[in-house]
């Protein structure tokens, strides 16, 4: 791995993230905003490119994230939802696995997902006037050597669902993305939040998180 160069560039909060607590389906961070925002800060000329010109991609540390992200067995319970993301968002369709007692666990790699300041402009999804803006925590309970979107919200993206941002992909690479994430993610499932029991001592950790 090359060493990662300073960033030039500011670099915000999404409204978006704010949702990734301990109380929530999401992967989180322990720590606080400010700190996140100086951990990506670090970590920045390691970014690749996403799924389209303006996504970074940035891997961190996976210490004090953790994980919802679970492989499902046999016979596991699963529920679903269909609500918005937030205020004004036209809802989606969401599937969580349940497991009474179970907790999230430490995340074993993780990648922070930047849009570009006029990525961003394109939906007027903006937060804030930064050039980069933070809108996921994407850890997961394996080293998967790379990002792996889920196929839900690529197919959101692609198709222009309300909230989406659109890939700009031909249909060949959108079916060739689609394919790794799709086998990645089949078997695998986010815990239902009213199964979660946490077990570390910590809440919510965004100010005015819901």
């Amino acid at each position: 791995m090359t060493r990662a160069t300073k960033v030039e560039n500011s670099i915000g909060i999404n409204d978006i993230v704010r949702r990734q607590t301990p109380d929530s389906k999401f992967s989180y961070f322990t720590g606080n905003l400010e700190e996140l925002v100086k951990l990506v800060r670090q970590n920045f000329g390691y970014g690749k490119k996403g799924y389209r010109k303006g996504v970074l991609e940035v891997p961190v540390h996976p210490g004090r994230f953790f994980t919802n992200v679970v492989e499902l067995e046999e016979g596991d319970e699963l529920s679903g939802t269909f609500k918005s993301r937030r205020v004004g968002e036209i809802p989606r369709k969401s599937i969580t696995v349940i497991r009474e007692g179970a907790s999230s666990q430490p995340a074993q790699s993780v990648n922070v997902i930047l849009y570009r300041k006029d990525v961003l402009a394109e939906d007027d999804d903006n937060s804030t006037e930064e050039d980069w803006e933070i809108v996921s925590i994407n850890a997961f309970p394996t080293d998967c050597g790379e990002e792996l979107i889920d196929p839900e919200t690529l197919m959101h993206n692609h198709f222009e669902s309300d909230g989406g941002t659109d890939t700009k992909m031909t249909d060949e690479e959108f079916v060739k993305l689609l394919r790794n994430a799709f086998l990645y993610h089949k078997n695998k499932a986010t815990l239902d939040p009213g199964s979660l029991e946490h077990r570390y001592g910590h809440r919510k950790i965004y100010p005015g998180a819901s």
